[in-house]
């Protein structure tokens, strides 16, 4: 009972968090993912089309204390890998500046971060993305 219960507020502050990140970027006039391919396919851009997973999922996850995040660019331009705990509020960037076209592999040690559901992003010129991942101790 007490897992399925912890369980169920973390699902809680996932939600809120994705509600706050939501509210933040509709207010910076950012665009999620969707939008983006809305605008690129009424453009006739079909770069994003053929790898529209360019945020993978990280590994191993659950993790304890170090994770692999991938990701791909299709092209060169600016990037952000932050991550976020389940509030919303950013505890870490692990990349930030402009990155040449290709597939990228980043360790994130969470050893000095309490165990719980965290949020990483991954923003571009172009692209936005959001995946969950899950530290346990």
């Amino acid at each position: 009972m007490t897992g399925k219960f912890y369980f169920l507020i973390l699902y809680v502050f996932v939600i809120i968090a994705t509600q706050n990140l939501i509210a933040k970027d509709s207010e910076k006039g950012v665009y999620s993912k969707p939008d983006l391919t809305v605008i690129q396919a009424a453009n006739g851009d079909s770069s994003y089309f053929f790898n529209n997973n360019l945020l993978k999922q990280n590994y191993p996850n659950p993790f304890n204390p170090t994770t692999t995040i991938e990701f791909s660019l299709p092209e060169r331009s600016y990037v952000e890998l932050n991550i976020y705990n389940v509030l919303g509020v950013k505890i870490t960037t692990l990349v930030q500046g402009v990155e040449e076209a290709g597939t990228y592999s980043i360790q994130f040690n969470a050893s000095k971060y309490p165990s719980g559901l965290y949020i990483y992003e991954l923003q571009t010129d172009r692209f936005k993305q959001t995946k969950k991942m899950i530290y346990m101790k």
